[in-house]
């Protein structure tokens, strides 16, 4: 006795189309489906419905349940609208599909026509058609890319989620959506982003910064929730704070998806991108770029110093300085009995570095500081003929490389075309993608190349732009600065670790002797 199931899942298309009609796509396959079995006498006992859409089987739980009730023998034939609707995914996904319906003599019923397995020329034009499946998928995807590609550069916002502190509303007149402030939200997110920066004013009139730890705590405590979670957490927070929305951008592409493979099993992730889509966006901005930009820097840097909750820092140098001898993390020493005067010294009881007064070691350091800034004007200037000139081949070269691949890549479009138009036979197609794939796996490797080369350069001239006027900037306030905590934190904008060293002890009546040595690690802009 013979068994017939249906298999249902929209496509894209199908959802477009959902979005200005009404009625359900599934339902109506359902109805076209039944009608066909019962005019074919061969009623269907049950539909596989997919609620997910994954563009590979691994992705699609119903149709990996349906492979396995086939090679269990327990279904005749599937009813489904079209065989696209069984696998877009990549060829191995097809061979999958391909070859259980063929092993078990599963047949295909779609409105238009029945593939039967057995048939040699229906399992070749089955095949073909989950060949052109896969290439109309690839098609409509690139479709759809360039339209989100092409709304993002407008300036609109295409996720379906706002981000907290905005709504998201349909533009007027105009196809896509943009995001105006939440009126109670924004007010949030602006305090996330004082708290960070500047912090709250304690009882005894300074301003202590928050983490984000610290943050998550203070929103829980003044009852401040967020959408869709009980309380705040470390990664919620830390996410507003890197967010460029929220200074008037639109982000696109900074998290793409990769994938690997490692003993046949695929696994993807989602690490931060080198290079990404960054625009004005049509919305309001909540934080001005000046903030923005010094919460990013203080991410990176973690500038809070390790100070215990409601005390004052008094080092300076607090969480900077190593001894170069042992490794430790210089501690600050305050005055006692046998000296009037704070000293930086070693905690390590084992270690005999000794240990010299913190204002001392604070006015040497600065005196480098200054050598590095008075080093950056005597060189200021614009870049070095061979800089430049190095710099406008690799630019020139990234082009050609660019215009090249763009023409690789139609030349293997319209290979494809020939293939489905019969011009080309399967064995001039595979040899014709061949020679195309060498020459742009080629092309490739020296677009990589040259992009790498532009990178270092631009990030050599970035550092000179970015990171002497941070020193300038820092000689300039750094005595106007009332607090151990400020100075803190601006030296850990420019600076990465301090080495100190020093063997001997001050004789009497010369404690300004600098017989100590510093080695500083500059905290160079990414």
């Amino acid at each position: 006795m013979e068994h017939y199931c249906a298999y249902l899942r929209k496509s894209r298309v199908d959802l477009e189309q959902e979005r200005h009609s009404s009625g359900s796509t599934l339902d109506r396959h359902r109805e076209i489906l039944t009608a066909l079995s019962r005019q074919l006498q061969k009623p269907i006992e049950r539909f596989y419905e997919e609620v997910v859409s994954g563009e590979s089987i691994s992705g699609r739980p119903m149709v990996q349940q349906l492979l396995s009730d086939i090679e269990d023998g327990t279904w005749s034939g599937v009813f489904c609208m079209d065989v696209e609707r069984l696998a877009r995914g990549d060829t191995i996904d097809q061979g999958i599909i391909a070859r259980t319906f063929s092993i078990t003599g599963t047949k295909i019923i779609t409105p238009n026509k029945t593939y039967d397995p057995d048939n040699e020329f229906d399992e070749e034009y089955f095949e073909y058609g989950l060949f052109t499946a896969r290439r109309e998928y690839k098609m409509i995807n690139r479709r759809i890319q360039r339209g989100r590609v092409l709304s993002i550069k407008q300036g609109k916002y295409i996720s379906p989620t706002p981000p907290y502190g905005y709504e998201r509303y349909k533009l007027e007149q105009e196809r896509g959506y943009s995001l105006r402030p939440h009126p109670e939200q924004a007010k949030v997110v602006q305090m996330i982003f004082s708290l960070y920066t500047k912090g709250l004013e304690t009882e005894t009139g300074h301003w202590e910064r928050l983490g984000s730890d610290s943050i998550a705590s203070y929103l829980d405590s003044i009852g401040i929730k967020p959408v869709r979670s009980a309380g705040w957490s470390r990664a919620s927070i830390r996410d507003i704070l890197k967010n460029p929305t929220y200074i008037g951008k639109i982000c696109w592409g900074r998290r793409k998806e990769e994938k690997t493979i490692k003993n046949g099993q695929i696994t993807k992730s989602r690490p931060n991108a080198a290079e990404f889509i960054l625009v004005n966006g049509l919305h309001e901005a909540l934080i001005d770029e000046e903030t923005f930009y010094l919460a990013q820097r203080l991410l990176k840097e973690r500038t809070i110093a390790p100070v215990q909750h409601k005390k004052i820092l008094q080092n300076p140098l607090s969480g900077l300085v190593y001894c170069q001898k042992c490794g430790q993390l210089m501690t600050r020493l305050g005055p006692n009995s046998h000296t009037r005067y704070a000293t930086l010294k070693c905690p390590n009881r084992h270690c005999d570095t000794v240990a010299a007064p913190i204002d001392l070691v604070e006015q040497h350091l600065l005196s480098l500081l200054a050598d590095w800034g008075n080093q950056y004007l005597f060189e200021a200037g614009e870049l070095p003929d061979h800089v430049k000139s190095d710099l406008s081949l690799f630019q020139a070269g990234l082009k050609e490389a660019e215009d090249e691949l763009a023409t690789l890549q139609n030349q293997m479009d319209r290979t494809y075309t020939l293939l489905e138009q019969g011009i080309y036979t399967s064995e001039e197609f595979l040899q014709r993608r061949q020679v195309l794939s060498g020459k742009m796996d080629a092309l490739k490797e020296r677009r990589d190349f040259l992009q790498r080369k532009i990178r270092k350069l631009e990030a050599s001239q970035n550092t000179r732009n970015q990171f002497f006027p941070r020193i300038q900037h820092l000689l300039d306030v750094y005595d106007s600065l009332s607090s151990a905590a400020e100075k803190n934190q601006l030296l850990k904008e420019v600076i990465e670790r301090i080495d100190y060293s020093k063997t001997e002890k001050n004789r009497r009546g010369s404690r300004n002797n600098i017989n100590f040595t510093l080695s500083v690690s500059p905290r160079l802009p990414s």
